[in-house]
């Protein structure tokens, strides 16, 4: 018994040593990556219950689209106006108030339900000052949070078991969602039991903020606390730092081509191979797999096997442009569906690995803690620009040549456009790369400076 818990003991040791976690930042740690996607779980409804979600908020398509895209339109407009808060204040409570505020948004959207046609601008107002809580301000934070629970050495580590965490957690509330949704009769009442699914997810979120404010310490470490000095001056120093910008246009190129992994795929296989949507969507589950296993790999990787980030991301920016360009040439005919699906099961993997650490560089670069949020906004609001207009761009241009009778060449053009995306990534990893290497070559020789003189 003794030498079983010497053992579990010891593994775990290990396991915190290769993140940089103590026990107590390990809780964070554990405490943050739940809250990140626990937050979300009444957002995350428009993908796991679409139909549904759309009945009961009495909205067609295009009006769904309309609450998606604000999504991107707080991304862009507020993330860095609000971005300061998580520098600004503990992290404790800015977790807390934000989930607290999103989950009763959240419950009084589903009040709303059945929504009126007048109703609907109040709906797409519900959810834009959501998206401002769990977005614009609780996003960054968020961040920090992860960056901050362990050393800048081991950044990309934690990050990527970070993005880990949340892709099983946003797997587990799908299914939970659909349970939830089946067991109030769903099929017979569409509208009741999405109204009430939709109450118990915003509780769901209410009750992750309580745990957070019972479980968190109240007196976080110093590097934690928030600062109440902070001012406007930290703000535009974050934005003063060229690294941080390359950092988000880095983002920006593989949130572009993310969007193309997640979404359309999926619609690749079924209008260019004929597929059916039960078969597509068989093999869309290993991409889903793949966002789940590739952020934990690319974490490892940079942090054991690279001097940071940068060095792996411009490798996996370099497949992906060597991928897409194999796809892009390569016949759309059946007999070599099995190739075209590997290569585009092999971008998103690559795009997924990326996905989990692309936000180190600014943990690695030495932004200080105190301004490490705003940093964060900044390269934020750069980096998801392409959720407010990636799908309706993409999707434009392979309707636009489904009706011209040439849905492979829609698809081909969009496989060029995120060509460019990936060479571009290329350049900007390539600069983070340097920035690296110079500023890690300045350290160590001012290190060797007193060693030597010592020696004098």
């Amino acid at each position: 018994m003794c030498a079983r818990l010497t053992r579990k003991f010891k593994a775990m040791k290990r396991f915190m040593n290769r993140y940089g976690f103590t026990r107590a930042t390990l809780l964070q740690f554990l405490l943050v990556t739940a809250n990140a996607e626990l937050i979300y779980m009444f957002w995350n409804l428009r993908t796991s219950l679409t139909k549904p979600l759309m009945a009961a908020l009495n909205v067609d398509t295009a009006g769904l689209g309309l609450v998606v895209g604000m999504q991107g339109f707080v991304m862009l407009f507020l993330t860095i106006p609000l971005g300061w808060v998580g520098d600004r204040f503990r992290t404790r409570n800015v977790m807390v108030l934000c989930s607290l505020v999103s989950g009763a948004i959240g419950v009084g959207l589903a009040m709303l339900v059945p929504v009126s046609k007048e109703g609907f601008w109040i709906v797409l107002l519900g959810y834009g000052l959501m998206l401002t809580f769990s977005e614009a301000i609780f996003k960054t934070t968020n961040f920090k949070a992860v960056s901050t629970v362990t050393d800048d050495t081991h950044q990309a580590a934690a990050f990527g078991l970070f993005e880990m965490g949340r892709g099983i957690i946003t797997f587990l509330e799908g299914v939970v969602s659909l349970a939830i949704f089946s067991a109030l009769g769903g099929l017979a009442d569409t509208v009741g039991a999405m109204r009430w699914t939709m109450v118990i997810c915003s509780a769901i979120t209410i009750a992750s903020a309580i745990l957070v404010l019972v479980v968190f310490p109240s007196e976080e470490e110093g590097h934690d606390a928030g600062h109440k000095d902070f001012s406007i001056k930290d703000v535009l120093a974050a934005l003063k730092l060229p690294f941080v910008w390359v950092t988000g246009l880095s983002v920006s190129c593989a949130y572009a081509i993310f969007i193309m992994a997640a979404t359309l795929v999926n619609t690749y296989m079924v209008d260019v191979f004929g597929l059916s949507a039960v078969v597509a969507g068989s093999l869309g589950l290993i991409i889903s797999l793949a966002r789940i296993v590739a952020p934990m790999v690319s974490g490892q990787l940079a942090d054991r096997k690279f001097k940071s980030s940068a060095h792996l991301t411009v490798i996996l920016f370099g497949v992906m442009a060597a991928v897409l360009a194999v796809e892009l040439v390569l016949p759309k005919t059946n007999s070599l569906l099995i190739l075209a699906f590997a290569f585009a099961a092999l971008a998103a993997f690559s795009c997924f690995m990326i996905r989990g650490i692309y936000m180190s560089p600014i943990g690695e670069g030495g932004v200080p803690n105190r301004i490490r949020a705003s940093a964060m906004a900044a390269a934020s609001t750069i980096g998801y620009t392409p959720s407010l207009y990636g799908t309706y761009w993409f999707g434009s241009i392979i309707d636009q040549h489904k009706k011209a009778g040439d849905i492979a060449g829609g698809y081909n053009i969009v496989w060029a456009i995120l060509l460019v995306y990936a060479l571009f990534g290329v350049g900007c990893c390539w600069w983070l790369k340097r920035h690296w290497d110079k500023q890690h070559a300045a350290k160590n020789a001012a290190a060797k400076e007193p060693v030597e003189a010592a020696a004098l």
